[in-house]
């Protein structure tokens, strides 16, 4: 039996997904400038060998703890 993906949703960020960097980027539609800032400011990136991953729950926990920064 065949399974047929469907195409990624441009902007949604799944939290049990795992993605790589560049893929990241892609589905959000952002730069490596702005990726690397947040990984400065405390996104969590993992490894694996060279790849560098984001799991989607960590990429909502910094969005969520970003946001409550910038509110104060």
């Amino acid at each position: 039996m065949v399974s047929l993906a469907l195409p990624a949703a441009r902007g949604v960020i799944d939290g049990q997904a795992v993605y790589t960097v560049d893929a990241l980027c892609d589905r959000l539609g952002i730069t490596d400038a702005w990726l690397r800032t947040a990984r400065r400011r405390g996104l969590r990136v993992r490894y694996a060998g060279r790849r560098a991953f984001v799991i989607g729950s960590d990429f909502i926990s910094y969005l969520a703890a970003s946001q409550e920064r910038a509110n104060g």
